[in-house]
C-alpha cells in the first residue's frame, strides 16, 4: 500500500513535486552524495589495481633478477595472466615489464 502511494506521488515531471523548492534541494543533495559514492569508488578501485600492479612488478622484478624460469618467463606470464582475464587489459610482455621497471625505480628511493 505505501509503494504504491509512493509511487502515484512521485512520478517524473510532476509540477506540484518538481517545483517545490525543498524537493529541489533534497534531489540535488541526493546527486552529489551519489556522485560522491561513484567518485570514492573509483578512487578504492585506482587504489587496489595500483596496489596489485607494484606487487605484481616486485614478483617480476624478482623472477627476473633471480631467471628462475628462463629468460621466455615474461611472455609466458603475459599469455597465462591474459588467457585467465580475457577481458582484461594491461598483461602484455612490455606492460609487466614496466611494471618492474616502476617497483624498481620507485622501492630504491
Amino acid at each position: 500500500m505505501d509503494d504504491d502511494i509512493l509511487q502515484n506521488q512521485f512520478i517524473a515531471g510532476d509540477s506540484s513535486v518538481s517545483g517545490n523548492t525543498q524537493y529541489l534541494q533534497w534531489i540535488e543533495s541526493v546527486k552529489n552524495r551519489y556522485r560522491q559514492s561513484q567518485i570514492k569508488a573509483h578512487l578504492q578501485v585506482n587504489a587496489a589495481v595500483l596496489e596489485f600492479n607494484w606487487n605484481l612488478g616486485r614478483d617480476i622484478s624478482e623472477i627476473l633478477r633471480t631467471r628462475i624460469w628462463g629468460s621466455g618467463v615474461l611472455n609466458q606470464v603475459s599469455l597465462d595472466l591474459k588467457a585467465a582475464f580475457p577481458e582484461s587489459q594491461g598483461f602484455s610482455k612490455d606492460n609487466l615489464y614496466r611494471m618492474a621497471r616502476f617497483y624498481r625505480f620507485y622501492s630504491e628511493q
